[in-house]
């Protein structure tokens, strides 16, 4: 998804092996012009912009939420809602409420289901508020407490800041480290992609994996 309505070429959809061979510059992934600090350098940071309108995040979010429950304990990740104009701010908002929550793998997903199987306008900001109050769960509830909140709001201006910053023009985006940037051939294996930057920081910054 971008400002042009981007779509993945035909192309990139096909599946490549990974395992094959070693990740290569310019075909897996590219570096950064200007890296970006990372706040806790003990850690490896993977950002993923996204967006919950883009149907390739939706495709991407359980390759996603599977490496993030199996990643050592030296990788943290970060999860971006993009931000192209102030009308994306609500969504923003929501996603920044799904982090607050820590309801990343629980109503992370329902909100792209919401979207696209129940084909919620979740958009308007009536249609937003009849669904929040409709949780059930837990979660669902937190995130709806949440939503209204300063600190949501506040992280949404971040989100769109940060999208500004690494010039994020379509989704969804994978940085690892702050440095590296996946290229997206193909939502099955991006995570691999993921995996093999995340040891090469760490062999760049001189870490161990974790036991």
């Amino acid at each position: 998804m971008n400002l042009k309505q981007w779509l993945f070429p035909a192309a990139m959809m096909l599946s490549f092996s990974v395992a094959q061979a070693a990740i290569v510059e310019g075909r897996d992934y590219e570096v950064l012009k200007a890296p970006f600090a990372q706040s806790d350098k003990s850690k490896v940071e993977v950002l993923e912009f996204f967006s919950y309108t883009c149907i390739h995040c939706r495709n991407l979010e359980p390759h996603f939420i599977k490496y993030t429950q199996k990643a050592p304990s030296d990788v943290s990740f970060r999860q971006i809602h993009i931000v192209w104009g102030d009308n994306m701010l609500p969504w923003a908002k929501l996603a920044a409420a799904v982090n607050m929550s820590k309801a990343n793998t629980t109503v992370g997903p329902a909100i792209f289901n919401a979207v696209f199987n129940d084909k919620r306008n979740l958009a308007n900001p009536k249609v937003m508020k009849e669904w929040l109050d409709k949780q059930t769960t837990p979660a669902g509830k937190q995130v709806a407490k949440n939503f209204n909140s300063f600190a949501a709001a506040n992280e949404a201006k971040a989100m769109q800041k940060m999208t500004m910053d690494y010039k994020i023009d379509s989704t969804p985006r994978l940085i690892v480290g702050g440095k590296y940037q996946v290229i997206m051939r193909d939502v099955n294996t991006a995570m691999n992609v993921v995996d093999e930057l995340v040891q090469k920081v760490r062999q760049e910054r001189g870490m161990k994996k974790p036991a």
